[in-house]
């Protein structure tokens, strides 16, 4: 998640184009959305399950910051969790490092699962994990997640209350647990293996990429749920295409304030996943409620037989993602 840079502002601007919902999300380019199913509809199957995002650390992270970012990747993980439609638990292991080469933070998910072998397409395995139940790599854990200087000099301040996330930020404090959520973003959707600089594949492609198209010298993001929720086609970073927006006058300015922007992070100011992100997380094949991709998820609930043998075979790993900040 990009640093302050200098960009901070007072800590009390609205969304882009929208307000919290009663769900936590914020609609961007358009109106708020109500309930927290990003205005898509309130199917869901019955007994539905839940995803948990649950932290380990290595021994680079001091015992001092492990609680807060045990707590705030949990409460981070519930805010993405809220609108998805699961049949069953899921639970990704997210590995946490300290990294001092790095500002701010960065995350990958820990490899891929081939979804097109003969186009070479590949999704993240986080994703797969959270679509389908089945956990592709067994044992090794699903998300890594570092942490750069801004923990430790004292930029992120830990929200006391992160359930209600209603306490004052600080003047000059990033809000950790925006950037925690920001993260798990990039771990289950926003990911593509597309250069900004170039446009070229490395032979190969994430889901995330197959949605990149390129117009005016510029990459948008299209699908029809992400284009509903925005209005058109979504502008992605013209630095890091696995953000959304950029700094006025390139296209996407009114993203300033979505949870997955790439214009730099403001001071004293809480995001939220919007109703673009959670669109481009079911374009993506993630089970939003109230989308296709979520009615698929139910009605392959109803084939229980079916879905016990799909659970018996582990599918075909793929690259291992970059890491993004």
């Amino acid at each position: 998640m990009a640093s302050g840079g200098g960009a901070s502002d007072s800590g009390g601007a609205s969304g882009a184009g929208g307000v919290p919902s009663a769900g936590g999300a914020v609609a961007s380019g358009g109106g708020a959305s109500t309930g927290g199913e990003g205005g898509r509809g309130t199917g869901a199957c019955s007994g539905q399950g839940e995803i948990r995002f649950v932290a380990s650390f290595d021994a680079s992270v001091d015992d001092s910051f492990r609680p807060g970012l045990s707590t705030c990747i949990a409460t981070a993980g519930a805010l993405w969790s809220e609108q998805l439609v699961l049949t069953s638990d899921v639970t990704l292991d997210v590995l946490v490092s300290y990294d001092p080469a790095i500002a701010t933070a960065q995350t990958r998910s820990t490899t891929s699962v081939t979804y097109d072998a003969a186009s070479e397409i590949y999704e993240l395995s986080a994703a797969y994990e959270i679509r389908t139940g089945i956990d592709p790599n067994g044992a090794t854990v699903d998300i890594e997640m570092d942490f750069g200087t801004s923990l430790t000099d004292g930029t992120y301040w830990f929200d006391p209350n992160p359930s209600e996330r209603t306490a004052a930020i600080p003047s000059g404090k990033i809000d950790v647990l925006s950037t925690c959520s920001h993260e798990l973003g990039h771990a289950i959707a926003f990911s593509g293996a597309r250069s900004a600089s170039t446009g070229e594949l490395p032979g190969y492609s994430f889901l995330y990429d197959e949605h990149s198209t390129a117009s005016g010298g510029y990459y948008y993001f299209t699908g029809t749920e992400a284009e509903a929720a925005y209005g058109g086609s979504v502008p992605e970073n013209a630095d890091i295409l696995d953000h959304l927006g950029n700094v006025s006058p390139a296209p996407g300015s009114d993203l300033d304030l979505d949870l997955m922007h790439g214009t730099p992070t403001h001071y004293q100011q809480r995001y939220y996943p919007t109703d673009v992100d959670f669109g481009i997380l079911a374009d993506l094949g993630l089970p939003v409620s109230g989308t296709p991709a979520a009615d698929a998820v139910c009605d392959a609930s109803q084939a229980q037989g079916q879905a016990q043998a799909q659970r018996a075979v582990r599918p075909t790993l793929g690259p291992t993602p970059a890491f993004v900040e």
